[in-house]
């Protein structure tokens, strides 16, 4: 949380650099900054035993990666909102049973990453994605995501993968499998 003596230097589309004045522990004084982003929210979506992932190149990546569904959130949306958008925009597909998972913040930003769980989608419409976004939807089984996550070119919010290796490490896995496909 940004103190309210912070002030605004700096501002670009998603980004916004503030400063502060930092009373230290001597007496002396320094100047603080922290960069505050638009918040993001990633969508896990399920269908049967599935799991559908992006599989997507970008123009400023060097390799295509998967990942889930996501993008930042609009200024006026709920992260639900913003969960419901960007699944449909980036798929195409929609759920009547979006729970909501974790969130957690982003460590070098002033924002979040809300985790967003869709159980039991449908189509609903054609992708409308970004000039600067193509993406393939994947369907993999659980096993398949998660060695995904832990193994290979996955893009994700880093506290979440961390959630989902303490799963594994814990052998709690089956819990979150459980949440992802039953009602």
């Amino acid at each position: 949380m940004l103190p309210k003596d912070s002030k605004v230097v700096y501002e670009w589309r998603i980004y916004k650099i503030y400063q502060r004045n930092q009373q230290m522990y001597d007496g002396s004084s320094a100047v603080f900054e922290r960069i505050w982003r638009t918040s993001s929210v990633e969508i896990v979506s399920t269908k049967w035993d599935k799991i559908y992932l992006a599989y997507q190149e970008q123009p400023h990546k060097k390799a295509p990666f998967y990942s889930f569904f996501w993008w930042q959130m609009d200024e006026w949306e709920t992260p639900l909102q913003s969960a419901k958008r960007e699944l449909l925009e980036e798929s195409g597909l929609k759920s009547d049973d979006m729970l909501f998972y974790k969130e957690f913040m982003m460590h070098w930003y002033e924002a979040t990453s809300s985790i967003f769980i869709a159980r039991d989608v449908y189509k609903f419409s054609e992708q409308d994605l970004d000039p600067w976004e193509k993406i393939q939807i994947i369907e993999k089984t659980f096993d398949e995501v998660i060695d995904l996550m832990l193994y290979n070119n996955f893009r994700t919010t880093r506290d979440f993968l961390i959630d989902v290796m303490r799963m594994k490490i814990d052998w709690k896995l089956d819990e979150f499998k459980n949440l992802l496909f039953s009602k």
